[in-house]
């Protein structure tokens, strides 16, 4: 009658076998059982507690403690330590980490609207799609951080260290980035337009894709950068150091690059309609294929200069010293 009698006993061992006991990790309710201050130790289990009203007048460590989803929100807390903390989605608006160590700590997706984190150190941090708009960040250690998708827009980051930080995606619009080391950080495709750059360390920075339309960038080193593709149209690049940098195809319509250094620069296929390059140098750079229509190069040297294809329709040449590029 039953052709396959061993596949029936063995379907009937299934249905009979017990349970495997939930492993930790399955499902955890949505706030730890402890939220008491008693728990505030490192290592501590408080995700998604509500800790407003947390007593900060002691030394606070919550080093390596589980905090995602946690509410901290307006909380003052001086030179704490949340190293290696997991901080995923926590709610950190206007709090005051002032001094903190944040250094190894899980924020991705954490909001920290407006907070103070002057002084914090976020070194190899991971801050992926991290709100952190308005935010005072002076003086802040992010080397090593990692910041994809993260908004900044409209933060305060003066002064603040940045070496080889992955800005990659993020909005830094109309932030404050003055006299901040950036050497060898990724912003490509980042939103910097209306940044204030000014005297910043950009020097070997990847910039590709990345707009910084009317951004300040008075001062600013940009030796080696990658600005390829970027958009600069009405940028203010007045006595920056954009040496051996790369700027092919990028668009700097209305930009002032006054008495800026672009020697060896790479300039091919960039638009520089209505840019004004007065008494800047740019020794052996290549405007191969470049839009020079209308643009101001009063005063500029470009001896070794490559202008193979260049429209210079218009272009203002008084006292340029190179020739055949320049008038008598």
């Amino acid at each position: 009658m039953h052709r396959h009698p061993h596949l029936l006993l063995a379907l009937c061992g299934l249905l009979l076998a017990p349970v495997a006991p939930a492993q930790d990790g399955d499902a955890r309710p949505p706030v730890a059982d402890d939220c008491s201050a008693a728990n505030l130790k490192p290592g501590a289990d408080l995700h998604g507690c509500d800790l407003r009203g947390l007593d900060a007048s002691r030394f606070v460590d919550l080093s390596g403690a589980d905090l995602s989803g946690a509410n901290l929100e307006n909380l003052e807390i001086h030179a704490g330590n949340f190293s290696g903390a997991r901080l995923s989605g926590a709610r950190l608006n206007g709090a005051d980490l002032f001094a903190s160590d944040l250094s190894g700590a899980h924020l991705d997706g954490a909001r920290l609207d407006g907070a103070r984190l002057s002084s914090v150190r976020f070194t190899d941090a991971n801050l992926r799609e991290a709100s952190l708009e308005d935010a005072d960040l002076t003086g802040a250690d992010f080397s090593g951080a990692v910041l994809t998708r993260a908004d900044m827009s409209g933060a305060v980051l003066s002064y603040s260290r940045h070496e080889k930080v992955n800005f990659a995606g993020v909005d830094l619009s109309n932030s404050t980035m003055d006299r901040g080391r950036f050497s060898g950080a990724d912003f490509r495709g980042a939103n910097l337009s209306g940044a204030e750059l000014s005297g910043a360390v950009l020097s070997h920075t990847d910039l590709r894709q990345a707009n910084l339309s009317g951004a300040d960038l008075y001062g600013a080193n940009l030796v080696f950068a990658d600005l390829s593709g970027a958009v600069l149209s009405g940028a203010l690049l007045h006595l920056a150091n954009i040496e051996d940098a790369n700027l092919s195809n990028a668009v700097l319509t209305g930009a002032k690059v006054t008495k800026t250094r672009l020697t060896a620069a790479n300039l091919s296929g960039a638009d520089l309609t209505d840019a004004d390059l007065t008494s800047s140098i740019m020794w052996f750079a290549d405007f191969t294929g470049a839009r020079l229509v209308r643009a101001n190069l009063s005063s500029t040297g470009l001896e070794g200069a490559i202008m193979d294809g260049s429209d210079m329709t218009g272009a203002i040449l008084t006292g340029c010293r190179e020739k055949p590029f320049c008038n008598d």
